[in-house]
């Protein structure tokens, strides 16, 4: 694949689905690494919905790893995949907490969406002491932005008492 095919149809979902087109043979992994390999490692986290809607749900996640994604984007995936695949959605939702700190705009609703979706996830997925430690220490490494530091506290400890489980703090 040449990299000039790349990027010539706008959006990354049309760019995998036309490459995808022209190279029937090759495997949607295939292709997405390839596409992948030649995006700038700081914007590979726009691949995740396309990861996502092919479902390639651990790509997806590994790359909000390490390359920023909309945080709206995130917790989308979360509540549509909350049912269908939890371990997933709650990997998305952590991710969309832990990508709040480079967000333009953010707003409490977000804040509580991601939260709850989180939560729901680890409930489902019977990690919910595990899920509940994790976003309290994501709230306690936002303490450079009061904001959202005491939106997270304030949430996760309403959710914690919620699901009957006790922070020390």
């Amino acid at each position: 694949m040449k990299t000039d095919e790349l990027f010539i149809y706008g959006a990354y979902i049309a760019t995998y689905r036309a490459i995808a087109n022209k190279y029937p043979q090759k495997t949607p992994q295939d292709i997405l690494s390839d596409l992948i390999a030649n995006t700038p490692e700081d914007a590979r986290g726009k691949w995740f919905a396309t990861a996502k809607s092919i479902g390639l749900y651990d790509a997806a996640l590994s790359l909000v790893e390490s390359s920023q994604c909309d945080h709206n984007t995130l917790i989308r995936a979360a509540r549509d995949m909350r049912e269908e695949n939890p371990e997933f959605a709650f990997g998305a939702a952590i991710a969309a907490i832990r990508w709040l700190r480079s967000a333009y705009e953010i707003d409490g609703v977000e804040i509580h969406q991601a939260v709850d979706y989180a939560l729901e996830a680890a409930n489902k997925t019977d990690t919910l002491p595990y899920a509940i430690d994790l976003l309290w220490q994501y709230a306690n490494q936002y303490k450079d932005h009061d904001w959202i530091h005491n939106c997270l506290k304030s949430v996760v400890l309403r959710n914690a008492a919620k699901w009957g489980y006790p922070i020390n703090h």
